[in-house]
């Protein structure tokens, strides 16, 4: 249940204003589901009074803010360990990555609006000097392979600030360089519903992207898929032991 969250629970607190706007407007995305979200809010928001868009001026945190801050990521926490899936519910993952980290948010569908289920933050490693797309890319690969096991036989659309990640099915296979279609081969067995949305409605995936201090725990694989990974390794056996005698 931990892993479902500590990108959340782990979350450092922000250094700049621009790097609080960015946490606030994640915070924001889920209004509807955290109660007294504004007033809890209120002493983070007094750091974005009169800045700007950008603005990398350094944060001063006062005891108010640092219990706010923490307020707020148990708030957001909690609205996701308290949820459980629904089969009803249409699910989506929404994905993004920057130039050190990749991250991910699996969401359902409620009348209040798309509610969070888990979330997922990497940092990159020599995975850093991949292309924009190709960043993008792993960051919906990796995020599929985290959350796979509440994946599993769901139907779901990935979203994407990316566009060209939007085509990557279309595409023909040549054109593809050999990670690209492994991701690819692997991300086709959950979905290939890739679907393109603005930066700015990107807020959450976007913020987990920035994360360059923690990485989510994968979650342990589970007996069946440790079973079916030792049946799968007893065939690739069998078959080599077959291709040696005839």
């Amino acid at each position: 249940m931990e892993d479902k969250v500590s990108s959340i629970v782990n979350f450092p607190k922000p250094s700049t204003v621009q790097e609080m706007r960015r946490f606030l407007a994640m915070m924001n995305f889920y209004r509807r589901f955290i109660t007294h979200a504004a007033s809890t809010k209120a002493p983070l928001f007094y750091y974005l009074k009169g800045a700007k868009k950008k603005d990398k001026r350094t944060i001063v945190w006062t005891v108010e803010a640092e219990k706010a801050f923490q307020q707020c990521k148990n708030d957001l926490a909690n609205a996701a360990t308290l949820v459980h899936p629904s089969s009803y519910a249409s699910i989506s993952l929404t994905v993004d990555a920057s130039d050190t980290t990749i991250g991910g948010v699996l969401q359902q569908s409620s009348s209040n609006g798309y509610q969070p289920l888990a979330f997922f933050s990497r940092k990159l490693s020599t995975e850093k000097k991949y292309s924009a797309y190709d960043r993008e890319l792993l960051a919906v690969y990796a995020s599929i392979r985290h959350f796979r096991h509440m994946l599993e036989g769901r139907q779901f659309i990935i979203f994407t600030d990316h566009k060209p990640l939007g085509y990557a099915f279309r595409q023909k296979p040549e054109k593809a360089s050999p990670r690209q279609l492994r991701h690819l081969d692997y991300i086709g067995q959950f979905s290939t519903n890739i679907q393109y949305i603005k930066g700015e409605e990107n807020v959450v995936a976007d913020t987990l992207s920035r994360i360059t201090t923690i990485d989510t725990p994968s979650p342990r694989p589970t007996t069946r898929w440790l079973r079916s990974k030792k049946l799968m390794q007893s065939c690739r056996n069998y078959y080599l032991i077959l291709t040696r005698l005839i």
